[in-house]
Protein backbone atom coordinates (compact mmCIF):
# COMPACT_ATOMS: atom_id res chain seq x y z
CA UNK A 1 0.00 0.00 0.00
CA UNK A 2 1.28 3.44 -1.07
CA UNK A 3 2.01 6.08 1.68
CA UNK A 4 0.63 9.06 1.10
CA UNK A 5 3.62 11.71 2.06
CA UNK A 6 1.31 15.01 1.65
CA UNK A 7 0.03 14.69 5.16
CA UNK A 8 3.56 14.37 6.47
CA UNK A 9 4.81 16.92 4.31
CA UNK A 10 5.06 19.51 7.10
CA UNK A 11 6.26 17.42 9.55
CA UNK A 12 9.43 19.28 9.58
CA UNK A 13 7.90 22.59 9.72
CA UNK A 14 5.46 21.56 12.57
CA UNK A 15 8.36 20.35 15.10
CA UNK A 16 9.53 22.74 17.31
CA UNK A 17 12.65 24.62 17.37
CA UNK A 18 15.70 23.53 19.58
CA UNK A 19 15.91 26.92 21.31
CA UNK A 20 12.27 25.94 22.91
CA UNK A 21 13.96 22.94 25.05
CA UNK A 22 17.32 24.59 25.49
CA UNK A 23 17.99 25.48 28.88
CA UNK A 24 20.19 28.92 29.37
CA UNK A 25 23.68 28.17 29.60
CA UNK A 26 25.86 29.99 32.02
CA UNK A 27 28.39 29.89 30.14
CA UNK A 28 29.76 32.81 27.73
CA UNK A 29 28.57 33.24 24.01
CA UNK A 30 31.06 32.64 21.64
CA UNK A 31 30.66 34.41 17.91
CA UNK A 32 31.46 31.48 15.61
CA UNK A 33 30.73 27.96 16.06
CA UNK A 34 33.73 24.93 17.55
CA UNK A 35 35.14 23.51 14.90
CA UNK A 36 34.95 20.15 16.13
CA UNK A 37 31.53 20.41 17.16
CA UNK A 38 30.79 21.29 13.37
CA UNK A 39 32.56 18.54 11.70
CA UNK A 40 30.55 16.34 14.60
CA UNK A 41 26.98 17.08 13.70
CA UNK A 42 28.12 17.27 10.06
CA UNK A 43 26.88 13.57 9.66
CA UNK A 44 23.40 13.79 11.06
CA UNK A 45 20.94 15.21 8.08
CA UNK A 46 18.83 17.49 10.31
CA UNK A 47 17.48 21.18 9.34
CA UNK A 48 19.94 24.11 8.79
CA UNK A 49 17.83 25.92 11.64
CA UNK A 50 18.18 23.33 14.45
CA UNK A 51 21.98 22.58 13.66
CA UNK A 52 22.56 26.31 13.79
CA UNK A 53 20.57 26.20 17.53
CA UNK A 54 22.95 22.69 18.76
CA UNK A 55 25.81 24.49 17.68
CA UNK A 56 24.83 27.61 19.60
CA UNK A 57 23.82 25.73 22.67
CA UNK A 58 26.72 23.68 22.90
CA UNK A 59 29.20 25.67 21.82
CA UNK A 60 29.59 27.76 25.11
CA UNK A 61 29.93 24.66 27.04
CA UNK A 62 33.33 24.16 23.93
CA UNK A 63 34.69 27.18 24.87
CA UNK A 64 35.18 26.97 28.32
CA UNK A 65 36.38 23.69 28.36
CA UNK A 66 38.79 24.58 25.86
CA UNK A 67 40.15 27.54 28.59
CA UNK A 68 40.35 24.46 31.15
CA UNK A 69 42.12 22.38 28.93
CA UNK A 70 44.80 24.91 27.82
CA UNK A 71 45.48 25.90 31.62
CA UNK A 72 45.68 21.87 32.27
CA UNK A 73 48.84 21.89 29.57
CA UNK A 74 50.74 23.94 31.95
CA UNK A 75 50.43 21.38 35.05
CA UNK A 76 52.78 18.67 35.25
CA UNK A 77 53.22 17.21 39.21
CA UNK A 78 56.36 14.86 39.43
CA UNK A 79 57.53 15.27 42.95
CA UNK A 80 55.10 15.22 46.34
CA UNK A 81 56.75 18.99 47.50
CA UNK A 82 54.75 20.58 44.14
CA UNK A 83 51.76 21.74 46.66
CA UNK A 84 50.59 24.70 44.71
CA UNK A 85 50.73 22.16 41.07
CA UNK A 86 48.76 19.82 43.04
CA UNK A 87 46.26 22.28 43.85
CA UNK A 88 45.79 23.81 40.47
CA UNK A 89 45.14 19.81 39.21
CA UNK A 90 42.35 19.56 41.51
CA UNK A 91 40.91 23.36 40.57
CA UNK A 92 41.26 22.61 36.51
CA UNK A 93 39.63 19.00 36.98
CA UNK A 94 36.92 20.20 39.32
CA UNK A 95 36.01 22.81 36.84
CA UNK A 96 36.19 20.78 33.27
CA UNK A 97 33.80 18.24 35.12
CA UNK A 98 31.32 21.10 35.97
CA UNK A 99 31.46 22.03 32.83
CA UNK A 100 30.82 18.07 31.63
CA UNK A 101 27.72 17.85 33.91
CA UNK A 102 25.78 21.03 32.40
CA UNK A 103 26.44 19.86 28.86
CA UNK A 104 25.30 16.52 30.22
CA UNK A 105 22.10 18.27 31.29
CA UNK A 106 21.34 19.83 28.42
CA UNK A 107 21.78 17.11 26.17
CA UNK A 108 19.30 15.09 28.41
CA UNK A 109 16.97 17.95 28.23
CA UNK A 110 16.87 18.28 24.44
CA UNK A 111 16.87 14.43 23.93
CA UNK A 112 13.69 14.27 26.02
CA UNK A 113 11.30 17.32 24.15
CA UNK A 114 12.38 15.22 21.00
CA UNK A 115 11.58 12.22 21.86
CA UNK A 116 8.02 13.50 23.27
CA UNK A 117 7.83 15.31 19.98
CA UNK A 118 8.50 11.87 17.59
CA UNK A 119 5.39 10.17 19.81
CA UNK A 120 3.23 12.83 19.29
CA UNK A 121 3.72 12.12 15.10
CA UNK A 122 3.43 8.95 15.59
CA UNK A 123 -0.25 9.08 17.37
CA UNK A 124 -1.64 11.09 14.80
CA UNK A 125 -0.28 9.03 11.81
CA UNK A 126 -1.99 5.77 13.19
CA UNK A 127 -4.86 7.36 14.07
CA UNK A 128 -5.12 8.10 10.34
CA UNK A 129 -4.18 5.00 9.43
CA UNK A 130 -6.83 3.03 11.47
CA UNK A 131 -9.45 4.54 9.72
CA UNK A 132 -8.20 4.10 6.26
CA UNK A 133 -6.07 0.86 5.82
CA UNK A 134 -9.40 -1.68 6.45
CA UNK A 135 -11.35 -0.04 3.48
CA UNK A 136 -8.17 -0.04 1.30
CA UNK A 137 -8.09 -4.09 2.14
CA UNK A 138 -11.58 -4.13 1.36
CA UNK A 139 -11.30 -2.67 -2.46
CA UNK A 140 -8.05 -4.53 -2.79
CA UNK A 141 -10.30 -8.04 -2.84
CA UNK A 142 -13.00 -6.19 -4.98
CA UNK A 143 -10.96 -5.34 -7.52
CA UNK A 144 -8.74 -8.80 -7.48
CA UNK A 145 -11.68 -10.56 -7.52
CA UNK A 146 -11.35 -12.46 -10.93
CA UNK A 147 -7.25 -13.05 -10.44
CA UNK A 148 -8.30 -14.57 -6.90
CA UNK A 149 -10.43 -16.76 -8.62
CA UNK A 150 -8.25 -17.97 -11.72
CA UNK A 151 -5.45 -18.39 -9.09
CA UNK A 152 -7.63 -20.78 -7.08
CA UNK A 153 -8.47 -23.07 -10.02
CA UNK A 154 -4.70 -23.68 -10.74
CA UNK A 155 -3.65 -24.65 -7.04
CA UNK A 156 -6.56 -27.16 -7.27
CA UNK A 157 -5.99 -28.68 -10.31
CA UNK A 158 -2.54 -28.82 -9.55
CA UNK A 159 -2.79 -30.49 -6.46
CA UNK A 160 -5.16 -33.05 -8.47
CA UNK A 161 -2.85 -33.64 -11.01
CA UNK A 162 0.00 -34.45 -8.31
CA UNK A 163 -2.25 -36.71 -6.61
CA UNK A 164 -2.35 -38.87 -9.90
CA UNK A 165 1.77 -38.08 -10.06
CA UNK A 166 3.11 -38.80 -7.32
CA UNK A 167 2.83 -42.45 -6.87
CA UNK A 168 4.40 -42.73 -10.02
CA UNK A 169 7.74 -41.28 -8.94
CA UNK A 170 10.55 -42.29 -6.79
CA UNK A 171 11.10 -38.42 -5.56
CA UNK A 172 7.70 -36.26 -5.15
CA UNK A 173 9.80 -33.14 -5.63
CA UNK A 174 11.11 -33.87 -8.82
CA UNK A 175 7.21 -33.02 -9.81
CA UNK A 176 8.05 -29.19 -8.87
CA UNK A 177 9.67 -28.96 -12.30
CA UNK A 178 6.54 -29.28 -14.47
CA UNK A 179 3.90 -26.35 -13.79
CA UNK A 180 0.77 -28.97 -13.54
CA UNK A 181 -1.80 -26.22 -12.97
CA UNK A 182 -1.04 -24.01 -16.73
CA UNK A 183 -0.26 -27.50 -18.24
CA UNK A 184 -3.23 -28.89 -20.70
CA UNK A 185 -4.98 -32.06 -21.03
CA UNK A 186 -2.85 -33.38 -23.62
CA UNK A 187 0.46 -32.24 -21.98
CA UNK A 188 -0.74 -33.41 -18.98
CA UNK A 189 -1.94 -37.51 -20.61
CA UNK A 190 1.63 -37.55 -22.38
CA UNK A 191 3.50 -36.93 -19.12
CA UNK A 192 0.90 -39.63 -16.92
CA UNK A 193 1.97 -41.93 -19.76
CA UNK A 194 5.36 -41.71 -19.59
CA UNK A 195 5.80 -41.70 -15.71
CA UNK A 196 3.17 -44.82 -15.42
CA UNK A 197 5.76 -46.68 -18.33
CA UNK A 198 8.95 -45.41 -16.00
CA UNK A 199 7.47 -46.63 -12.71
CA UNK A 200 6.45 -50.29 -14.39
CA UNK A 201 9.71 -50.41 -15.65
CA UNK A 202 11.26 -50.01 -12.26
CA UNK A 203 8.68 -52.57 -10.75
CA UNK A 204 10.29 -55.21 -13.01
CA UNK A 205 13.59 -54.55 -12.16
CA UNK A 206 12.89 -54.78 -8.58
CA UNK A 207 10.84 -57.95 -9.16
CA UNK A 208 14.05 -59.41 -10.93
CA UNK A 209 16.38 -58.30 -8.11
CA UNK A 210 14.13 -59.66 -5.72
CA UNK A 211 14.31 -63.21 -7.51
CA UNK A 212 18.15 -62.65 -8.08
CA UNK A 213 18.38 -62.39 -4.48
CA UNK A 214 16.69 -65.19 -2.92
CA UNK A 215 18.56 -67.65 -5.31
CA UNK A 216 21.74 -65.87 -4.23
CA UNK A 217 20.10 -66.84 -0.66
CA UNK A 218 19.28 -70.24 -1.45
CA UNK A 219 22.66 -70.98 -3.14
CA UNK A 220 24.29 -69.51 0.32
CA UNK A 221 22.07 -72.05 2.42
CA UNK A 222 23.10 -74.29 1.00
CA UNK A 223 27.14 -74.04 0.73
CA UNK A 224 26.81 -73.04 4.34
CA UNK A 225 24.46 -76.46 4.86
CA UNK A 226 27.64 -78.59 3.22
CA UNK A 227 30.97 -76.30 5.05
CA UNK A 228 29.25 -76.94 8.27
CA UNK A 229 28.72 -80.94 7.37
CA UNK A 230 32.04 -81.05 6.22
CA UNK A 231 33.31 -79.28 9.97
CA UNK A 232 31.51 -82.37 11.61
CA UNK A 233 32.51 -85.02 8.86
CA UNK A 234 36.21 -83.57 9.77
CA UNK A 235 35.98 -84.12 13.47
CA UNK A 236 35.58 -87.79 12.95
CA UNK A 237 38.11 -88.39 10.41
CA UNK A 238 41.14 -86.30 11.75
CA UNK A 239 41.87 -88.53 14.55
CA UNK A 240 41.82 -91.50 12.24
CA UNK A 241 44.68 -89.67 9.55
CA UNK A 242 48.20 -89.58 9.97
CA UNK A 243 50.07 -86.13 11.22
CA UNK A 244 50.67 -83.26 8.28
CA UNK A 245 48.27 -85.70 6.07
CA UNK A 246 45.37 -83.94 4.30
CA UNK A 247 42.22 -84.57 3.25
CA UNK A 248 41.54 -84.88 -0.58
CA UNK A 249 37.73 -85.02 -1.55
CA UNK A 250 35.04 -83.13 -0.86
CA UNK A 251 33.46 -83.95 2.63
CA UNK A 252 30.32 -81.83 2.52
CA UNK A 253 29.12 -83.16 -1.26
CA UNK A 254 29.91 -87.09 -0.43
CA UNK A 255 26.85 -88.91 0.42
CA UNK A 256 26.08 -90.28 3.87
CA UNK A 257 27.24 -94.13 2.05
CA UNK A 258 30.26 -92.84 0.60
CA UNK A 259 31.32 -91.01 3.64
CA UNK A 260 30.64 -94.93 5.83
CA UNK A 261 32.84 -96.37 3.74
CA UNK A 262 35.40 -93.83 4.24
CA UNK A 263 35.31 -93.98 7.82
CA UNK A 264 35.71 -97.70 7.93
CA UNK A 265 38.45 -97.70 5.31
CA UNK A 266 40.22 -95.36 8.19
CA UNK A 267 39.73 -97.10 10.91
CA UNK A 268 41.07 -100.49 9.35
CA UNK A 269 44.30 -98.58 8.56
CA UNK A 270 44.84 -96.95 11.92
CA UNK A 271 44.02 -100.47 13.62
CA UNK A 272 47.15 -101.74 12.01
CA UNK A 273 48.96 -98.90 12.68
CA UNK A 274 48.33 -99.21 16.23
CA UNK A 275 49.04 -102.85 16.62
CA UNK A 276 52.63 -102.26 14.81
CA UNK A 277 53.53 -99.91 16.63
CA UNK A 278 52.57 -101.68 20.07
CA UNK A 279 54.62 -104.46 18.94
CA UNK A 280 57.56 -102.38 18.07
CA UNK A 281 56.91 -100.54 21.62
CA UNK A 282 57.19 -103.94 23.25
CA UNK A 283 60.77 -105.12 21.65
CA UNK A 284 61.84 -101.59 22.97
CA UNK A 285 61.03 -102.63 26.35
CA UNK A 286 62.75 -106.26 26.16
CA UNK A 287 66.20 -104.70 24.54
CA UNK A 288 66.22 -102.17 27.77
CA UNK A 289 65.18 -104.32 30.04
CA UNK A 290 67.72 -107.21 28.83
CA UNK A 291 70.77 -104.75 27.88
CA UNK A 292 70.61 -102.49 31.00
CA UNK A 293 70.56 -98.69 31.65
CA UNK A 294 73.52 -98.59 29.77
CA UNK A 295 72.29 -100.19 26.73
CA UNK A 296 71.91 -98.18 23.41
CA UNK A 297 68.18 -98.93 22.65
CA UNK A 298 67.14 -98.24 18.81
CA UNK A 299 64.32 -95.76 18.07
CA UNK A 300 60.98 -96.97 17.76
CA UNK A 301 61.03 -96.20 13.96
CA UNK A 302 64.21 -98.27 13.74
CA UNK A 303 62.78 -101.38 15.71
CA UNK A 304 59.22 -101.23 13.46
CA UNK A 305 61.70 -101.86 10.25
CA UNK A 306 63.01 -104.89 12.05
CA UNK A 307 62.45 -108.50 10.98
CA UNK A 308 61.47 -111.43 13.68
CA UNK A 309 65.58 -112.72 12.58
CA UNK A 310 67.15 -109.27 13.05
CA UNK A 311 65.17 -108.58 16.21
CA UNK A 312 66.90 -112.25 17.60
CA UNK A 313 70.08 -110.88 16.54
CA UNK A 314 70.01 -107.11 18.64
CA UNK A 315 68.28 -109.83 21.69
CA UNK A 316 71.57 -111.35 21.31
CA UNK A 317 73.54 -108.30 21.62
CA UNK A 318 71.44 -106.77 24.40
CA UNK A 319 72.29 -110.25 26.43
CA UNK A 320 76.28 -109.80 25.56
CA UNK A 321 76.27 -106.02 26.47
CA UNK A 322 74.55 -106.64 30.14
CA UNK A 323 76.79 -109.16 30.88
CA UNK A 324 80.09 -106.90 30.84
CA UNK A 325 78.03 -104.32 32.18
CA UNK A 326 78.03 -105.83 34.97
CA UNK A 327 81.65 -107.45 35.88
CA UNK A 328 82.73 -103.98 35.61
CA UNK A 329 80.30 -102.37 37.90
CA UNK A 330 81.35 -105.22 40.34
CA UNK A 331 85.02 -104.08 40.09
CA UNK A 332 84.15 -100.50 40.70
CA UNK A 333 82.04 -101.16 43.69
CA UNK A 334 85.35 -103.24 45.39
CA UNK A 335 87.52 -100.51 44.65
CA UNK A 336 85.26 -97.53 45.56
CA UNK A 337 84.58 -99.42 49.23
CA UNK A 338 88.76 -99.25 49.98
CA UNK A 339 88.31 -95.70 48.94
CA UNK A 340 85.78 -95.23 51.49
CA UNK A 341 87.94 -97.16 54.13
CA UNK A 342 90.87 -94.61 53.59
CA UNK A 343 88.59 -91.49 53.47
CA UNK A 344 87.16 -92.02 56.67
CA UNK A 345 90.12 -92.85 58.80
CA UNK A 346 91.31 -89.66 57.11
CA UNK A 347 88.54 -87.21 57.81
CA UNK A 348 88.53 -88.64 61.32
CA UNK A 349 92.19 -87.64 61.82
CA UNK A 350 91.33 -84.38 60.14
CA UNK A 351 88.23 -83.71 62.44
CA UNK A 352 90.17 -84.10 64.79
CA UNK A 353 93.05 -81.59 64.15
CA UNK A 354 90.48 -79.36 63.33
CA UNK A 355 88.81 -78.94 67.01
CA UNK A 356 92.39 -77.80 67.74
CA UNK A 357 91.35 -74.84 65.47
CA UNK A 358 94.81 -75.10 63.57
CA UNK A 359 94.61 -72.58 60.44
CA UNK A 360 93.61 -74.27 57.17
CA UNK A 361 96.68 -73.94 55.01
CA UNK A 362 98.49 -76.54 58.17
CA UNK A 363 95.53 -78.75 57.99
CA UNK A 364 97.00 -81.74 56.39
CA UNK A 365 94.41 -83.36 53.19
CA UNK A 366 92.58 -86.19 54.42
CA UNK A 367 94.36 -88.57 51.75
CA UNK A 368 97.58 -87.78 53.66
CA UNK A 369 95.82 -88.65 56.51
CA UNK A 370 95.06 -91.34 55.85
CA UNK A 371 98.28 -92.40 54.46
CA UNK A 372 99.76 -91.91 57.89
CA UNK A 373 100.96 -94.20 60.76
CA UNK A 374 99.93 -95.00 63.91
CA UNK A 375 103.54 -93.26 65.18
CA UNK A 376 103.39 -90.32 62.39
CA UNK A 377 99.88 -89.33 63.66
CA UNK A 378 100.52 -89.39 67.05
CA UNK A 379 103.84 -87.08 66.54
CA UNK A 380 101.45 -84.84 63.96
CA UNK A 381 98.71 -84.65 66.95
CA UNK A 382 101.22 -83.44 69.49
CA UNK A 383 102.61 -81.16 67.18
CA UNK A 384 99.11 -79.27 66.93
CA UNK A 385 98.44 -79.28 70.46
CA UNK A 386 101.40 -77.09 71.21
CA UNK A 387 100.95 -74.67 68.72
CA UNK A 388 97.03 -74.66 69.70
CA UNK A 389 97.85 -73.45 73.07
CA UNK A 390 100.33 -70.89 71.85
CA UNK A 391 97.32 -69.64 69.41
CA UNK A 392 95.36 -69.72 71.82
CA UNK A 393 97.70 -67.17 74.28
CA UNK A 394 97.87 -64.86 71.19
CA UNK A 395 93.76 -64.47 71.10
CA UNK A 396 93.88 -63.68 75.04
CA UNK A 397 96.40 -60.93 74.31
CA UNK A 398 94.78 -59.39 70.83
CA UNK A 399 91.70 -59.77 73.10
CA UNK A 400 92.56 -57.48 75.80
CA UNK A 401 94.02 -54.80 73.70
CA UNK A 402 90.59 -54.77 71.69
CA UNK A 403 88.85 -54.35 75.13
CA UNK A 404 90.98 -51.25 75.85
CA UNK A 405 90.34 -50.13 72.46
CA UNK A 406 86.99 -50.43 72.49
CA UNK A 407 86.70 -48.84 75.71
CA UNK A 408 88.30 -45.30 74.39
CA UNK A 409 86.40 -45.65 71.19
CA UNK A 410 82.91 -45.54 73.48
CA UNK A 411 84.18 -42.53 76.00
CA UNK A 412 85.86 -40.52 72.89
CA UNK A 413 82.35 -41.09 71.02
CA UNK A 414 80.28 -40.29 74.44
CA UNK A 415 82.20 -37.32 74.87
CA UNK A 416 81.52 -36.56 70.88
CA UNK A 417 77.96 -36.63 71.62
CA UNK A 418 77.88 -34.55 74.54
CA UNK A 419 79.80 -31.98 72.99
CA UNK A 420 77.76 -31.99 69.85
CA UNK A 421 74.64 -31.56 71.89
CA UNK A 422 75.57 -27.66 72.52
CA UNK A 423 74.74 -27.68 68.38
CA UNK A 424 78.04 -26.55 67.20
CA UNK A 425 80.94 -28.21 65.11
CA UNK A 426 83.28 -29.96 67.40
CA UNK A 427 87.05 -29.04 66.57
CA UNK A 428 88.28 -32.55 68.03
CA UNK A 429 88.20 -36.29 67.21
CA UNK A 430 86.64 -38.75 68.84
CA UNK A 431 90.34 -40.46 69.65
CA UNK A 432 91.61 -36.99 70.85
CA UNK A 433 88.53 -36.76 72.73
CA UNK A 434 89.72 -40.11 74.55
CA UNK A 435 92.80 -39.02 75.95
CA UNK A 436 91.41 -35.86 77.91
CA UNK A 437 90.93 -35.62 81.00
CA UNK A 438 87.36 -34.62 82.86
CA UNK A 439 88.33 -31.22 83.45
CA UNK A 440 89.72 -30.78 79.52
CA UNK A 441 86.41 -31.70 78.58
CA UNK A 442 84.36 -29.33 80.46
CA UNK A 443 86.55 -26.74 79.40
CA UNK A 444 85.56 -27.74 76.13
CA UNK A 445 82.12 -27.62 76.56
CA UNK A 446 81.58 -24.52 78.28
CA UNK A 447 83.52 -22.90 75.25
CA UNK A 448 81.25 -24.91 72.57
CA UNK A 449 78.06 -23.68 74.54
CA UNK A 450 79.69 -19.63 74.14
CA UNK A 451 79.97 -20.18 70.85
CA UNK A 452 76.49 -21.43 70.32
CA UNK A 453 75.30 -18.15 72.19
CA UNK A 454 77.30 -15.95 70.23
CA UNK A 455 76.22 -17.72 66.74
CA UNK A 456 71.86 -17.85 67.85
CA UNK A 457 72.41 -13.79 68.80
CA UNK A 458 73.52 -13.46 65.08
CA UNK A 459 71.02 -15.17 63.12
CA UNK A 460 68.35 -14.23 65.48
CA UNK A 461 69.84 -10.57 64.27
CA UNK A 462 70.39 -11.70 60.78
CA UNK A 463 66.95 -12.99 60.45
CA UNK A 464 64.97 -9.96 61.95
CA UNK A 465 66.79 -7.78 59.40
CA UNK A 466 66.08 -10.52 56.12
CA UNK A 467 62.26 -10.47 57.34
CA UNK A 468 62.05 -6.53 57.70
CA UNK A 469 63.56 -6.41 53.72
CA UNK A 470 61.30 -8.81 52.85
CA UNK A 471 58.35 -7.14 54.19
CA UNK A 472 59.08 -3.96 52.36
CA UNK A 473 59.64 -5.53 48.94
CA UNK A 474 56.04 -7.04 50.02
CA UNK A 475 54.81 -3.78 50.32
CA UNK A 476 56.18 -2.30 47.83
CA UNK A 477 55.20 -5.12 45.36
CA UNK A 478 51.57 -4.61 46.60
CA UNK A 479 51.28 -0.97 45.99
CA UNK A 480 52.71 -1.35 42.60
CA UNK A 481 49.61 -3.67 41.76
CA UNK A 482 47.22 -1.21 43.46
CA UNK A 483 44.83 1.05 42.11
CA UNK A 484 46.09 4.60 41.86
CA UNK A 485 43.47 5.21 44.80
CA UNK A 486 45.34 2.40 46.90
CA UNK A 487 48.59 4.27 45.94
CA UNK A 488 47.41 7.71 47.09
CA UNK A 489 46.30 6.56 50.48
CA UNK A 490 49.40 4.58 51.25
CA UNK A 491 51.14 7.44 50.43
CA UNK A 492 49.58 9.90 52.27
CA UNK A 493 49.69 7.25 55.36
CA UNK A 494 53.55 7.07 54.69
CA UNK A 495 53.70 10.97 54.72
CA UNK A 496 51.77 11.28 57.88
CA UNK A 497 54.40 8.78 59.62
CA UNK A 498 56.88 11.27 58.73
CA UNK A 499 58.39 12.82 61.86
CA UNK A 500 58.45 16.35 62.02
CA UNK A 501 61.84 18.33 62.45
CA UNK A 502 62.14 20.17 65.49
CA UNK A 503 62.86 23.70 64.29
CA UNK A 504 64.88 26.57 66.45
CA UNK A 505 61.67 28.96 64.74
CA UNK A 506 58.07 27.79 66.53
CA UNK A 507 56.57 29.51 63.22
CA UNK A 508 58.23 28.40 61.00
CA UNK A 509 58.09 24.79 62.39
CA UNK A 510 54.37 25.37 62.58
CA UNK A 511 54.52 27.05 58.79
CA UNK A 512 55.86 23.18 58.02
CA UNK A 513 53.64 20.91 59.83
CA UNK A 514 50.52 22.79 58.58
CA UNK A 515 51.57 22.87 55.06
CA UNK A 516 52.28 19.30 55.40
CA UNK A 517 49.19 18.29 57.40
CA UNK A 518 47.16 19.99 54.39
CA UNK A 519 49.00 18.36 51.83
CA UNK A 520 48.44 14.74 53.45
CA UNK A 521 44.55 16.01 53.69
CA UNK A 522 44.78 16.82 50.04
CA UNK A 523 45.86 13.47 49.06
CA UNK A 524 43.59 11.38 51.12
CA UNK A 525 40.62 13.94 49.05
CA UNK A 526 42.40 12.66 46.02
CA UNK A 527 41.75 8.69 46.66
CA UNK A 528 38.70 9.36 48.02
CA UNK A 529 37.27 11.02 44.83
CA UNK A 530 39.04 8.21 42.93
CA UNK A 531 37.54 5.89 44.72
CA UNK A 532 34.12 7.31 43.94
Amino acid sequence: METDTSAVSSVDAAAPAVADVVPATPVEVVPAHDPGLVVAIQKFPIAEASRVELLKSFGGFAATARTWLDRAKTVNVTDATQLREMALAREIRLGLKQTRVAANKLKDGLKAETLAYGRAVDSLFNELASRIEPVEEQLQKAEDFAKIAEEKRVKELTASRRAQLEPLVVDKFSLDAYNLGVMNDGAFGELLAGLQAAADQRKREAEEALEAQRKREAEAIEAKRRADLEKVRMQEVLPLMEPGSRVEVDLGAMDDTAFALLLEHLRAARKEKEEKLQRAMDRVKELWEVGGPTYSVPAVEDVLRLSDEDYAWQLAEAREHREAADAKKKAEEDAAAELRRKMELGTARRDELLVLRIKANQVISVAALAELSDAEWADVLATAKREFEAYQADQKRLADEEAEAKRKRDLGHSRFLMLSGTGMVVPLSMAQLSELSEEEVEVEFQKLKAARVAYDKETAEREARQKAEADALAERARLAAASDAEKLAAYADALAAVEKPTLTSQQVGAVVVGEVDGLVHWVREQARLLRS
